[in-house]
C-alpha cells in the first residue's frame, strides 16, 4: 500500500507542477533552479552575497509597478509552493521568497535569528515587509542579522 500512496503523491505533485508551468513558466522555472542551487550557493558564496544577487533590480519591474495583488500572489506561492518548488529549509524558503517578493516589486528583508531552547541553539530565517514578519514564529527568535530591504 505504501507504493500506491507514494505513486499518488508523485502523480499529484507532477500535475501541480505541470499546471504551474502552464500558468507561469518563467517563475516556476526560476523557482526550480533556486530549489536545486540554493543549498550549494548559500554555502559557497554566502548569504550576504546571495541576497544581493536575489535583490538585484529587474529591468521588467519598475518601482511604480508595486501592487498588492502581485505581492499577495508571491506570498501565496511561498506559502503553497510545496517542497518541490520551495524547499523545506527556512533559509532556502526565505531566499526563494525574497526573489519572489522582489520580482513583485516589494522590498523584503531577510532576517536571521537565533534562540536557545533546552540548552540547544536554534537558528531560523524569515522575511519581513516593512519590519513586519511574514510568519508567526519570528517573535520567538532574537534578530542576529538582516539583509536586503530598501
Amino acid at each position: 500500500m505504501h507504493g500506491v500512496s507514494a505513486a499518488r503523491r508523485f502523480s499529484s505533485a507532477a500535475a501541480r507542477l505541470a499546471r504551474r508551468f502552464v500558468d507561469d513558466f518563467q517563475t516556476t522555472s526560476v523557482l526550480l533552479l533556486l530549489r536545486i542551487s540554493l543549498p550549494l550557493l548559500k554555502r559557497t558564496v554566502g548569504v550576504k552575497r546571495l541576497t544581493g544577487w536575489l535583490c538585484a533590480s529587474s529591468a521588467e519591474i519598475a518601482s511604480s509597478e508595486i501592487s498588492a495583488e502581485r505581492i499577495e500572489r508571491a506570498r501565496e506561492t511561498m506559502a503553497h509552493g510545496g517542497r518541490l518548488l520551495i524547499g523545506g529549509n527556512c533559509l532556502d524558503r526565505s531566499l526563494a521568497g525574497l526573489w519572489l517578493l522582489r520580482r513583485a516589486g516589494a522590498a523584503p528583508t531577510l532576517v536571521l535569528g537565533a534562540k536557545r531552547e533546552h540548552g540547544e541553539l536554534e537558528g531560523h530565517a524569515w522575511l519581513e515587509l516593512g519590519n513586519v514578519p511574514l510568519e508567526t514564529r519570528a517573535d520567538e527568535f532574537v534578530r542576529v542579522a538582516s539583509f536586503g530591504g530598501d
